[in-house]
């Protein structure tokens, strides 16, 4: 017979055993592995929005006023949020760029390392049930 409560102690249990695991893998391991797991993230987002897409595409309303717009800019933000997950530059790159390049690239990474950071927490430090 299921029992809720001796299931809820053995995926504790294997949890604790994956963070013990996930402490094997060093900073550079952990760092790339957050930025395959928020790129998957910008994926399984993509799907759902695509599903979206098409279960609204039959409303006349959604057909000629909002469909364009909404794809121009998620796809957009989509586009660009992978951009910023995937990159890293080099040094020589960041020596080459004015200042005011240099401080929005800054600004950017800055919030990059903080995606990177929510999204390790949740996958490879803390792993959480949903």
């Amino acid at each position: 017979m299921y029992d809720k409560e001796q299931m809820k102690s053995k995926v504790f249990d294997l949890l604790k055993d994956a963070t013990h695991h996930e402490m094997k893998f060093s900073k550079q391991e952990n760092f790339e592995r957050a930025i395959s797991l928020a790129i998957d993230e910008i994926l399984e987002f993509e799907s759902i929005y695509n599903r979206f897409i098409t279960d609204a595409s039959h409303l006349e309303v959604f057909q000629h006023s909002i469909k364009g717009p909404l794809e121009t800019d998620v796809n957009n933000m989509i586009s660009h949020l992978k951009y910023m997950v995937e990159k890293n530059y080099t040094k020589e790159e960041v020596n080459k760029m004015p200042e005011e390049v240099l401080k929005q690239v800054r600004a950017t990474q800055e919030k990059r390392i903080h995606l990177l950071k929510n999204v390790a927490r949740r996958y490879l430090f803390h792993p959480q049930s949903d």
